[in-house]
């Protein structure tokens, strides 16, 4: 939405990129959640369940947890901004491994 709003991303496609991303992240859960299917009898500890699918802070204070999110968030997406306007035409290959480099 953020590009779309900045005119870098067509607002047509923002409701079907959205679906696509949920998704993905759907079908990336369910294929974690398989790879993972015969540790879960063995695993007592409910925390270290919730860590495969995602991070719990060590100190929880939602507000400044939510800060952090937003300023990784922030950086990861300028990054990659970045990386896409310094890119060189043709150098597709390139720029993507920058990206995954700096995800």
């Amino acid at each position: 939405m953020g590009l779309a709003v900045i005119g870098k991303f067509a607002w047509s496609k923002v409701l079907l990129y959205i679906a696509a991303q949920k998704i993905g992240g759907l079908l990336g859960t369910i294929l974690a959640w398989l790879t993972y299917l015969p540790h879960w009898q063995e695993t007592e500890s409910e925390a270290s369940r919730l860590a495969v699918f995602s991070t719990g802070p060590a100190i929880r204070q939602n507000p400044h947890n939510l800060i952090t999110e937003i300023i990784g968030t922030s950086v990861l997406v300028f990054g990659v901004l970045t990386i896409l306007a310094n890119a060189a035409p043709g150098q597709t290959g390139l720029t993507q491994l920058l990206i995954g480099f700096l995800v």
